[in-house]
């Protein structure tokens, strides 16, 4: 079951696709069921900061607040996800939301 009742459970990390440079070692990725954000173990701020992202997007979840689909996944020793200037992601479990699609507004035109 998902944690925030979106259905989106994906199970395993399929390819890494990037590193992004944030104090979490956030890396973007493709799972079993579509890009998302992952936060692993290993990451330079310590485990805590993914307990800390877990409890915050339940709890915005249940008092109503939108929030992104979100699941725990598990990074497997197969899994090579490089973090920016922090070597690789451990195994273990690890936070992932889905990426949502972008737009990019241009503003008004004269």
């Amino acid at each position: 079951m998902p944690l925030n009742g979106n259905g989106w459970t994906p199970k395993n990390v399929t390819r890494f696709i990037q590193s992004l440079g944030t104090t979490a070692g956030t890396a973007r990725v493709d799972t079993d069921l579509g890009e998302g954000f992952i936060k692993v173990l290993g990451n330079p701020e310590g485990p805590h900061i993914l307990a800390c992202e877990l409890v915050g997007s339940l709890l915005a979840d249940w008092i109503g607040l939108p929030t992104l689909d979100f699941a725990l996944i598990e990074v497997g020793a197969d899994d090579e996800i490089p973090l920016l200037n922090s070597g690789n992601a451990a195994v273990g479990p690890a936070f992932i939301s889905r990426a949502e699609p972008t737009q990019v507004s241009l503003g008004a035109g004269p």
